[in-house]
C-alpha cells in the first residue's frame, strides 16, 4: 500500500504520543502542528511543529519507512509558509532539511533552544540546530 502524509487529529493523540520517540521529538500535544505518514493505516513516520517562546520549531522527523521523511517535509513545508522556523535534526535528516531551505544558522541561537537540543541528545542521537528563515 501506499505511504500517506496527513495530519493527525485530537481523538489520535494518544496514540501519536505511543508511536514518538519523545526522547528525540519531545511530548506531542494538541497545541502542536503533529504530520504522521501511514502505511497500512500503521503509523510509519511523524513530525512535530510548535510555537514556543514566539519561535516556530520542527522538532525533528521519526520515520520508519524510506518514503515517510520526504512526505511528512512536503505536509510541514506547506504549514511552515514563509514563516521563520528553527529544527532540531539528526544528521540523516540535514539533506532533506536543507531542501526546504534549512541551513546552518546565521543568527544567533535562542538560548532556550540550545536547552531543548542539549537534554534531547543522548549518546546515539546526536542533533543539530538549523534555520529557515522568513520568505
Amino acid at each position: 500500500m501506499t505511504v500517506i502524509a496527513r495530519l493527525v487529529r485530537p481523538a489520535e493523540l494518544a496514540a501519536v504520543k505511543a508511536y514518538a520517540d519523545t526522547a528525540r521529538l519531545g511530548e506531542p500535544s494538541l497545541a502542536d502542528l503533529l504530520v504522521v505518514a501511514e502505511n497500512d493505516a500503521r503509523f510509519v513516520g511523524l513530525v512535530r511543529l510548535s510555537h514556543e517562546r514566539g519561535e516556530l520549531i520542527l522538532h525533528g522527523l521519526q520515520a520508519d519507512h524510506p518514503e515517510a521523511p520526504a512526505l511528512l517535509m512536503q505536509d510541514a513545508a506547506r504549514w511552515i509558509a514563509h514563516q521563520a522556523c528553527w529544527a532540531l535534526a539528526q544528521a540523516v535528516d540535514t539533506a532533506l532539511l536543507a531542501e526546504h531551505g534549512f541551513i546552518e544558522p546565521s543568527i544567533t541561537c535562542p538560548e532556550f533552544l540550545l536547552e531543548l537540543k542539549a537534554s534531547r541528545e543522548t549518546g546515539d542521537c546526536a542533533l543539530q540546530i538549523l534555520h529557515r528563515a522568513a520568505k
